[in-house]
């Protein structure tokens, strides 16, 4: 699947990311899926984390999927695109893809499931409502942020 119409954010591959080979360690691209989620529910969903949390909803990650296909290297400029997967049950997915700025070509892909749990851990079987009425105004604004 092409996410080059999806939500899209950009990092920049610093020092402290890479290797002796100036290569990315794996883990980072981890955390640049977290930026670019951040990012989405952020300027999309218009909701921080912080705001989640405040509601009573954390969204914990309950499935982690990667593909390492390109290594990025240090002082790469990566854009980050993400859409979320529309779905019946109340779970968060996401899905990424990396590509090199400068020539496209892509470096990883991969994909998150979070729950939906309140302050107790326990599990919520339904949306809660403001994500309910945030993903309504992105299918107006951004209907293709969103599969």
């Amino acid at each position: 699947m092409n996410l080059g119409d999806g939500f899209s954010t950009t990092v920049t591959v610093q020092f402290h990311e890479v290797d002796s080979m100036k290569i990315v360690h794996h883990s980072y691209y981890i955390y640049w899926m977290e930026i670019a989620r951040f990012q989405f529910a952020k300027e999309m969903l218009g909701f921080t984390f912080q705001d989640f949390e405040s509601m009573g909803i954390f969204l914990p990650v309950t499935k982690l999927d990667c593909k390492y296909i390109r290594s990025a290297l240090l002082g790469q400029s990566i854009v980050i695109y993400l859409k979320l997967v529309e779905r019946e049950e109340a779970i968060a997915t996401f899905i990424y893809e990396m590509r090199d700025q400068k020539t496209g070509k892509k470096l990883f892909e991969g994909c998150t499931e979070h729950a939906f749990v309140n302050e107790s851990g326990r599990l919520l079987l339904r949306y809660p409502n403001e994500w309910v009425q945030a993903l309504e105004k992105i299918h107006k604004k951004h209907a293709s942020y969103i599969v």
